[in-house]
């Protein structure tokens, strides 16, 4: 067995299965003595059937009251210290990651479901569209292309900020994914890559952690083994957020789940 992070060769197996939907199976998991990373092993020939219509990004409920927009709006701009309360008493982190957003931003969500954020950034004036390989076709808001169904090494043009948030771990080729993110950057652009870690509550809670998700979550990094692919790719991580629920974890930087900013150096 090697590690397709750090190439390593030293590690363990855990034998896993689906639980979200109760569909059962043995998914099998290596995880890299060496940078940490876990790796799905026996990845289903038909991962799409895991997917099924109410899996929660393929859900298509689009409405925001007037409070919600605020809010965005506030997050997305980041308003001292109202941006700061909403984060904490009201979060929504996918849309507060990618503050400070300015309005000439084009914005990518890249594994965006059906455009929910897409959706809410479009409420508040942000020019966004998704792109996504599993839903059944393209989404149009008013004959406006909301998301497009296709890989993201398909899909032409430049971007300010390109987002995955929770879908990177989702794909089968973690270096292609980052070149490809890379590829999409604008000169002076951004990618907000929002991850499950594979830290503490992993090591407490081994195969029954509710991140693993099997079989969906192909790969579940560390800090070290995505800094790791991420520089292989041409991208250099800016900052760190860790926004797990879990505050404790979160100040010892072992927290469940962050956003890493990366950029082109």
């Amino acid at each position: 067995m090697r590690c397709s992070i750090c190439h390593g060769d030293v590690g363990r197996t855990h034998r896993a299965t689906e639980t979200m939907f109760g569909m059962g199976g043995e998914f099998f998991y290596w995880e890299c003595a060496g940078c940490g990373c876990l790796s799905l092993q026996n990845v289903p020939a038909d991962l799409n059937r895991y997917y099924p219509d109410n899996y929660y990004s393929l859900r298509q409920e689009m409405k925001d009251g007037i409070a919600t927009k605020i809010a965005d709006f506030l997050r997305a701009t980041d308003v001292p210290l109202l941006s700061a309360f909403l984060n904490r008493h009201r979060p929504f982190w996918t849309i507060a990651s990618m503050a400070r957003l300015k309005t000439s931003d084009r914005i990518l969500d890249v594994g965006s479901g059906c455009g929910g954020v897409v959706f809410r950034l479009r409420q508040i004036g942000f020019e966004a569209m998704g792109v996504d390989p599993n839903i059944s076709c393209d989404i149009e808001d008013n004959g406006r292309l909301r998301v497009k169904k296709c890989q993201l090494a398909d899909l032409p043009g430049l971007f300010t900020v390109v987002l995955l948030s929770h879908s990177l771990e989702h794909m089968p080729d973690q270096f292609a994914a980052l070149c490809d993110v890379r590829n999409h950057l604008a000169p002076g652009g951004r990618a907000i890559v929002r991850i499950p870690l594979a830290l503490a509550d992993w090591r407490e809670y081994g195969v029954n952690w509710h991140e693993l998700d099997a079989p969906r979550h192909l790969f579940l990094h560390t800090p070290k083994s995505l800094s790791i692919v991420a520089e292989r790719a041409g991208l250099r991580i800016r900052k760190v957020t860790f926004d797990s629920p879990n505050e404790v974890r979160n100040r010892d930087q072992q927290g469940e789940r962050a956003t890493f900013t990366m950029q082109v150096p």
